[in-house]
């Protein structure tokens, strides 16, 4: 079963680097381009439980966030979605 899971990580170029994330696909921000007063960047991604069991270099480099702030984090990325996409279609892209 597919889970949407959220992690605050600090190495970008470690994880976005990683085989196994890369072939599942995620999206990736800083901390601060989302509003949040953090260091490092928040990684959404949705995959199989076992693949994220599985996955050392989240085990390695990630926290993982939960509950309010799990959604909080989830909105702004929409949010941020939303907003390249306008970008991309004012310039007739």
């Amino acid at each position: 079963m597919k889970e949407m899971k959220v992690f605050l990580v600090k190495n970008y170029k470690k994880v976005s680097e990683d085989p196994m994330l890369k072939a599942v696909g995620f999206s990736i921000e800083n901390a601060k381009s989302l509003g949040v007063n953090e260091d490092g960047f928040f990684l959404m991604i949705t995959a199989d439980r076992e693949l994220l069991e599985k996955c050392e270099v989240l085990k390695q480099e990630g926290k993982e966030i939960t509950g309010r702030q799990k959604e909080e984090i989830i909105k702004k990325f929409k949010e941020l979605e939303e907003k390249k996409a306008e970008g991309i279609g004012f310039l007739g892209i």
